[in-house]
């Protein structure tokens, strides 16, 4: 496996991807369709942020985005891995490549809005719950997390 830049034509791949991702954790397909926008990467997303795919084969198996960098934070903005994949240790090794790569931009910390069913997985990595916000789906809450790199 081998962790690299995405390119503008991974857009359609990773966008894929990220909803056969989201699928894994039984969302409902109106929710998956609300949330469709959300969960586009488009080659424009890609060229303005620093995107990252994780490569198995000739396979793209996972990926994460980082943006953001307001003084010292920086933003998590995807963190996806195929069904397939999820529970091999892909996700922790795309988290760990974010980590190096938000401390190279020089980011003190990371920040992440979660999705519920990944809290347990960001907080093994040492990210903690600073609080709560609404989704765009109302009644529905992501956990705001924040791992300091310093």
């Amino acid at each position: 496996m081998k962790i690299e830049a995405a390119k503008a034509g991974d857009s359609s791949l990773l966008t894929e991807l990220a909803m056969a991702s989201k699928a894994y954790w039984n969302y409902t397909p109106q929710q998956l369709n609300e949330w469709k926008d959300e969960l586009t990467v488009t080659e424009q997303y890609i060229a303005e942020r620093h995107v990252y795919k994780c490569i198995c084969g000739s396979k793209i198996v996972g990926f994460y985005a980082l943006s953001g960098l307001v003084g010292s934070i920086i933003s998590l903005d995807f963190l996806f891995v195929l069904p397939d994949y999820i529970g091999c240790g892909l996700g922790s090794l795309l988290a760990e490549h974010a980590i190096e790569m938000s401390k190279q931009l020089l980011a003190e910390a990371i920040m992440l809005d979660a999705d519920p069913n990944a809290t347990a997985f960001y907080e093994k990595l040492g990210f903690e719950v600073l609080g709560q916000k609404e989704s765009t789906i109302p009644g529905r809450y992501l956990p705001v997390m924040r791992k300091m790199l310093s």
